[in-house]
């Protein structure tokens, strides 16, 4: 932890204080949280727990930011205005897609760095972790979709034109570039789960290991080992589940993006 880095913390929160556009207040909130989601994975590799912790609520203040100001978004106006709010919202969309692939994959390095380590406490509190921060991303995701769907709506009465003609100017926005973005998480997604679900199996694997070559261990030992195989199983199965359903999410959303484009 740098001497320097309280004083780093506070000129983000300056610089931050001195952008007054909204959406430009909000990409570079989520640009700062991306940084402290980083420290995260580096303070939890370098066993520094209170440091984790620390970076952990810094991630949580600057998503926060970065969710008040999407709340915030002015889309009334000309139908100048409303086409700038839709294209902003669909940039501010694909970045916080891509923040919530960053942090799957940092979620799924630590794993894979720290699963011989961890205890099952410690799993459990990492996991609760993860799904506080993928809740906060969710609810920044539905902030979006709102507005967006407020601003298409405005859009179409300032500017006068048809569902059709709407659609089509919001799918000109959503160009090339966000399809390949999508295939790119769903991708990644696909990876993520198969790391995810060795990480587990190979957890299981080691505790059946250690029951099978030592005969002679005693029988709360031997209960023990057996729990925490159960505990890991019950894991593997919640997580095959939650996996499932974010591939399939990526797929959809992939889907929907071609098809719009078609």
């Amino acid at each position: 932890d740098s001497p320097f880095y309280g004083r780093d913390n506070a000129l983000d929160r300056i610089r931050l204080a001195l952008i007054f556009d909204k959406a430009k207040r909000s990409e570079r909130a989520l640009l700062i949280a991306e940084e402290r989601l980083a420290e995260v994975r580096e303070m939890i590799r370098q066993k520094k727990d209170s440091h984790a912790d620390r970076a952990r609520e810094r991630h949580k203040e600057f998503l926060d930011k970065a969710n008040k100001d999407i709340s915030d978004l002015e889309t009334n106006g000309d139908d100048k205005r409303s086409e700038k709010a839709l294209t902003r919202l669909a940039v501010l969309q694909d970045k916080i897609e891509s923040h919530k692939e960053k942090v799957a994959e940092v979620h799924a390095r630590i794993l894979e760095e720290k699963a011989d380590e961890l205890s099952d406490e410690e799993f459990a509190h990492l996991e609760e972790v993860f799904a506080k921060i993928e809740e906060r991303i969710s609810n920044a995701e539905d902030k979006v979709l709102e507005k967006k769907g407020n601003a298409k709506t405005k859009y179409k009465v300032v500017s006068g034109k048809s569902d059709e003609e709407v659609e089509a100017f919001v799918e000109e926005i959503e160009s090339e570039a966000l399809i390949k973005a999508q295939e790119r998480r769903v991708e990644r997604a696909e990876k993520r789960s198969e790391r995810f679900i060795k990480i587990h199996e190979g957890r299981v694997a080691r505790a059946q290991e250690r029951l099978d070559n030592n005969e002679n261990l005693p029988e709360e030992q031997r209960t023990r080992i057996q729990k925490h195989m159960d505990r890991s199983n019950e894991k593997l199965d919640f997580f095959r589940e939650k996996s499932d359903q974010r591939i399939v999410r990526a797929r959809d959303k992939l889907e929907e993006a071609r098809l719009a484009k078609a």
